[in-house]
């Protein structure tokens, strides 16, 4: 019995540990100017679905972004996610965006990112980036 706990106690200390060491994005250490500018645009993303603002989180996207919904395969539109978007905010209230790689290539961005805290496991996304007129949006936001 003694031992069972023991087991079960240092399995949930390393989990807890494991999940300490995963790299938040404001840990991020970006290498140039427009790595900083796409990050900025995720921590942007976290930050106003954290605080349930609806409308600055689709500002994160292109107006003629793909969104997976609900990781289950389909792509739909911007605009038909924003009309789900209050009851997906209800049902995973926070999110936490850790992990991030990051590529770049001229107006393309590519980010792949871990979020935990949202519902009962971790999601893995692929965001797909576009700068148009010197901003940063999401055009593509898929897990993976």
């Amino acid at each position: 019995m003694k031992m069972k706990l023991f087991c079960l106690t240092s399995i949930l200390g390393i989990f807890i540990f494991l999940l300490g060491c995963a790299a938040g994005l404001n840990q991020y250490k970006p290498e140039s100017a427009e790595e900083e500018a796409v990050i900025r645009v995720i921590m942007e993303h976290e930050r106003t679905w954290n605080e349930h603002d609806a409308a600055g989180f689709l500002a994160t996207y292109h107006d003629s972004a793909k969104i997976e919904y609900k990781c289950k395969g389909q792509l739909i539109s911007k605009n038909e996610f924003a009309t789900n978007i209050s009851q997906l905010m209800t049902d995973y209230p926070t999110a936490k965006l850790v992990n991030p790689t990051v590529d770049i290539s001229g107006k393309e961005a590519v980010i792949k990112v871990t979020t935990t805290e949202m519902g009962d496991k971790n999601h893995n996304f692929r965001i797909e980036l576009l700068n148009e007129n010197e901003r940063w949006y999401i055009i593509q936001e898929t897990c993976y």
